[in-house]
């Protein structure tokens, strides 16, 4: 029954996106996918926050009843409203089948090619990533210890309240894309694959804001398409888009974001700005990274609203204060809801407690040891991207990665510069993991070899187009925003996905400029680095680090396919350690139990719920409150060899140690009380 709810739900909360967006009159297909999204997910997470007040967000049918009516309500206002209505079920546009085909046919040999060749890599590894997502089940560290576990506390208690949660991170962080998720699992009938869909969604659409960017630029159809193309192969969202983490989704508003001002400066029209700021609102809903990248829209923002040549000063401030209402009205909101206003509430402050924000940030550090730190930083994040990620881990690619890092490594050496870090966050080395990883991994060989050149040509004045500098300047400061914001951080590949919102839509303004100009080098050259970038995509997804496609050796290292793992392992497979715990603990622990859980930060959580999260687990460490005491419907204990010896009363019969530092008490009444502290 929970999947005819399921299905109710996405069918009527689609229509519903549908008929808004049609009722804001999108000018083309990538405007639409655009907006639709955004007012599609923007109802299903105000639906959550709803459903959360009302303690029944676990429940489909709640779910399904909401969802009708929103769309009853909106074919009610299409009825009454004579405008709305033709705008609502107008006949829709088609396809201009012989405009495409006569676009096709002015494309020359050469551009023919490189779109071809662009195009059958991203069917090919758009395809294996679909494969993955609804074949082997999520196993980003991110998503088991705190993205997916937060997601199963919600549903076990039904709402989206604070709770005594082992790991800070799974109360503290906004909440809008954990709405998602929880949505996506339950009209999927609990299936947890499909989780990973709202990232391999926010993919797709972010591959759509791109080509929208760009063709709001000026840039033609087959350069447009040769920009988005491009961003699809990224080596970093290909890994992202098959996770559970969330930069991928704040990837897909960002961009909606710049694509409706870019459109705006085109248009002049007021829409844009409200859905702007609509975009960056849901974007801060979902992380606090997405502050980060403010300075960079608020660059692109300042562009597009200066004034145009045939522009009134009094148009000019009209356009400026409808973006700051809708900015500040939407933000607010979010902020509101999405959980800054609890932090606040509980911790003094938005971001959470004071400990974890100094981890992740320069907070409390003066301004000298900001400043030194922060410029290593921009050198370090710098020779990250120069790695060709993705390449085969083949004696060739190891040779070519050794020496794009030797040189610099030399130079920066004997200027005596320190880079090297051995703290447990900031573990940088010129040294790199030899498989793409989602955390890991930047832009690859497309990146150095191509979208920075264009950004610093257009940085030096080489190039000439004024929507190109802004977006340029718009990268660069994403990179100096990343850099002096906080301590060196190994998983930050993932965070500069966003900025690539910004950096490539000049690539292809860039080379439709110089279209006529091209020279036989040139034209050699961009195939070349095509050709590898779409190489090192397929390598990618392929020996991607924890999840292999196909099972094979390589040297020393043995691959076994995701496909061919049992769920289990493929949950485990970026903590192997807990493997043998976790199969310990569910040939023990009932799946209907109700079982304490005493753990450290970070721990893997999500599995302990099991399939179909049909366990309870009640998290009795909390990071904020301390130990809690044991709840009486508790009939297991599991915690770490660390915990507080004192907390647990002794046991008549040994605690069975599971593996790793877990260890699992079968509970009684004679030791169920924890002894006074």
């Amino acid at each position: 029954m929970e999947l005819v709810y399921g299905c109710i739900s996405v069918s009527t909360i689609v229509l519903a996106a549908f008929f808004l967006t049609r009722i804001s009159r999108p000018s083309a297909t990538a405007e639409f996918t655009l907006f639709w999204f955004n007012i599609l997910t923007g109802l299903i997470i105000g639906m959550g926050y709803v459903l959360s007040w009302m303690n029944c967000i676990a429940t489909p049918a709640c779910w399904a009843l909401f969802s009708v009516l929103v769309l009853l309500s909106i074919v009610s206002m299409a009825l009454l409203m004579k405008r709305f209505r033709r705008l609502c079920f107008r006949k829709p546009a088609t396809a201009n089948v012989p405009a495409l085909k006569q676009w096709y046919g002015q494309l020359s040999s050469y551009d023919k090619k490189l779109l071809w060749l662009l195009l059958t890599t991203m069917g090919l590894v758009g395809a294996i990533n679909l494969a993955v997502v609804l074949f082997s089940a999520p196993h980003n560290w991110d998503g088991m210890t705190y993205h997916l576990a937060r997601v199963a506390y919600y549903i076990q208690q039904g709402n989206l309240d604070y709770f005594d949660a082992n790991y800070w991170a799974q109360v503290s962080h906004p909440k809008n894309s954990s709405v998602l998720f929880l949505y996506a699992y339950l009209v999927t009938d609990r299936n947890e694959n499909l989780t990973q869909l709202v990232q391999f969604i926010s993919y797709w659409v972010a591959v759509c804001s791109v080509y929208g960017i760009s063709r709001a630029m000026g840039t033609g159809k087959s350069w447009s398409l040769f920009a988005c193309l491009i961003f699809g192969l990224l080596i970093e969202n290909l890994m992202q888009s098959v996770t559970t983490q969330n930069d991928m989704v704040i990837t897909a508003y960002i961009g909606s974001a710049v694509y409706s001002l870019v459109a705006y400066k085109q248009a002049r029209n007021s829409k844009y700005l409200v859905f702007a700021g609509l975009s960056i609102a849901l974007a801060v809903g979902v992380k606090a990274s997405a502050f980060l990248v403010l300075p960079s829209l608020l660059i692109v923002a300042v562009f597009a609203l200066l004034r145009g040549s045939d522009e009134t000063v009094a148009s000019c401030f009209r356009g400026l204060k409808i973006f700051a209402i809708s900015l500040i009205l939407w933000v607010s909101f979010s902020a509101f809801v999405s959980g800054y206003w609890d932090n606040y509430r509980i911790f003094g402050h938005p971001l959470g407690p004071e400990t974890y924000r100094k981890v992740h940030s320069y907070e409390g550090k003066p301004i000298n040891y900001v400043l030194s730190d922060g410029s290593k930083n921009l050198i370090r994040y710098t020779l990250e991207f120069l790695f060709p990620d993705g390449l085969p881990p083949l004696g060739l690619s190891e040779k070519v990665r050794d020496a794009l890092r030797m040189v610099p490594a030399k130079l920066i050496r004997g200027f005596g510069i320190k880079l090297e870090t051995d703290s447990w966050l900031s573990s940088f080395s010129y040294t790199k993991k030899e498989f793409a990883q989602e955390d890991f991994s930047y832009w690859g060989v497309l990146g150095f070899g191509l979208i920075w050149i264009v950004i610093i040509f257009y940085i030096c004045g080489l190039m000439k187009s004024s929507w190109g500098r802004v977006l340029s300047l718009a990268t660069v400061a994403f990179l100096f925003v990343q850099s002096y914001a906080g301590p060196y951080d190994p998983w930050r590949g993932r965070y500069f996905i966003t900025s690539a919102i910004f950096a490539v839509p000049p690539v292809g303004c860039a080379l439709s400029s110089i279209k006529k100009g091209f020279s036989k080098p040139i034209r050699l050259y961009l195939i070349a680095v095509v050709l590898m970038g779409c190489l090192s995509a397929i390598s990618a997804i392929i020996f991607r680090a924890n999840r292999p496609i196909i099972s094979m050796r390589l040297g020393s290292t043995s691959l076994t396919s995701v496909f061919s793992m049992d769920r289990l392992e493929q949950l485990t497979r970026t903590r192997p350690a807990y493997h043998e715990p976790i199969e310990k603990f569910e040939s023990l622990v009932p799946k209907d139990a109700t079982v304490a859980v005493h753990l450290y930060d970070s721990s893997y959580e999500y599995p302990l719920f099991g399939e179909k999260l049909t366990r309870t687990i009640i998290p009795v460490n909390s990071f904020w409150r301390g130990p809690q005491p044991i709840p009486e419907a508790a009939e297991y204990l599991l915690y770490y060899e660390g915990a507080f010896s004192w907390y647990f009363p002794l046991s008549d019969e040994p605690d069975v140690h599971l593996g790793a530092d877990w260890y699992l008490r079968d509970l009684t009444k004679d030791n169920h009380r924890s002894e006074e502290h």
